[in-house]
């Protein structure tokens, strides 16, 4: 809107009859406001034509319904106008007002808390009171899809699992992947395990590929296939003196099983240690 000085020259161009380009170049305003401004001062008009669309009386209704709140669509309906000149009333009248958004920030943890409580998009919207592409703007922002809110979901779920698993090796110094499996109902898998020892790195794994020699039945069978992940070697070596067949088994044969299955030297020398207190020692042929 023009300021009071800018008013009295426009008034002045006008009634000398300076063309509208030159107002325009004059008060460095846009020339298809020139008739309107001429009109909302008054001004008398500089060609005979029809009946104007829009009178003085109508700019001040246009003016109060805008400041009510009518949207400008409908007010351009009520005048039989178009909204584009609608909107170049007002902005000559410096009523401008600003397209509501239905789109305030949201934060990345309030959409994953949603998410997380199983809301689908619209109901995020509406929980929120947003717009459905609001919603759709943020996720996007945010980096938040489908794959990457399962991979979230699949690595918390994986991290609880590994809690439990490390909360189980502190209560008894081991735990096996039969009885994850069964306690936890989870298979250990190789990515597993490289997260375990990045979590706990003073924690072992072995892993028991046999449980005989051609000659000797030495371990249980159902211990074939088993993963230990421990961090006290003697709950294990005990373990494992628990599930010996026998115990009389010459002592050249444990070490060689223990050298096939790449058990450390430091749990040989705990399970031999163990087994001599539990039994004699056993027989040592050569």
């Amino acid at each position: 809107m023009l300021s009071q000085g800018e008013v009295e020259l426009f008034r002045t161009l006008w009634e000398k009859g300076v063309s509208t380009s030159e107002i325009s170049k004059i008060l460095k305003i846009n020339h298809k406001y020139i008739y309107i401004y001429a009109k909302i001062y008054g001004l008398k008009s500089r060609k005979k034509s029809a009946r104007a669309k829009i009178n003085e009386n109508d700019i001040k209704l246009i003016a109060e319904l805008r400041k009510k709140g009518v949207k400008i669509k409908d007010i351009a309906s009520l005048m039989k106008v178009s909204p584009r000149t609608i909107a170049a009333y007002l902005k000559a009248l410096g009523i401008v007002f600003k397209k509501q958004t239905r789109c305030p920030e949201i934060s990345k943890e309030t959409l994953l808390e949603a998410i997380s409580r199983g809301l689908k998009d619209r109901d995020i919207a509406e929980t929120l009171s947003v717009s459905l592409s609001c919603v759709y703007k943020y996720k996007k922002l945010y980096g938040i899809s489908k794959r990457s809110l399962r991979k979230q979901l699949r690595d918390k779920k994986i991290l609880e699992i590994i809690n439990s698993i490390i909360r189980v090796i502190n209560d008894k110094g081991f735990v096996t992947s039969s009885e994850i499996r069964k306690k936890i109902g989870v298979v250990i898998t190789k990515d597993m395990l490289e997260r375990i020892l990045s979590i706990e790195k003073d924690l072992r794994i072995i892993k028991i590929k046999y449980t005989s020699t051609h000659k000797f039945t030495i371990f249980s069978p159902r211990l074939g296939g088993v993963i230990f992940i421990y961090k006290d070697p003697s709950a294990v070596a005990r373990y494992l003196i628990s599930n010996l067949v026998d115990k009389n088994v010459p002592l050249r044969v444990i070490k060689y099983l223990f050298k096939l299955n790449k058990m450390p030297q430091d749990l040989l020398e705990k399970f031999l240690e163990l087994l001599r207190e539990t039994t004699s020692s056993p027989t040592t042929h050569i």
